[in-house]
């Protein structure tokens, strides 16, 4: 969708950011800080196009399988499309997606 921040947009960056040593799959994750960046990676992987562009449409149904999927619990699954939600706001206040 043109104009938003999507799950495969977000992936994007984590791979350039990656690729120019910025970040690191390994980044040490506080306890209780939720899924590492190795997880997040997996968890965008595991889930259907659809559900990437538009991760607000993914429901409980959806949020097991992905957890599943990829070995973390559905609660770990729920937090990241959380935050990633927080994520979208920040960007469309930025001015970066309308």
């Amino acid at each position: 969708m043109p104009g938003t921040f999507t799950l495969d947009d977000f992936l994007r960056q984590i791979h350039h950011l990656r690729e120019h040593g910025a970040i690191s799959s390994a980044v040490p994750a506080e306890p209780d800080a939720g899924p590492s960046l190795a997880d997040i990676e997996r968890m965008i992987g595991a889930m259907t196009d659809d559900e990437r562009r538009n991760p607000a449409g993914i429901g409980e149904k959806g949020k097991h399988r992905v957890a599943k999927a990829i070995g973390v619990s559905v609660q770990d699954v729920g937090r990241f499309l959380a935050q990633f939600k927080q994520l979208q706001r920040i960007m469309r206040r930025m001015g970066f997606f309308a």
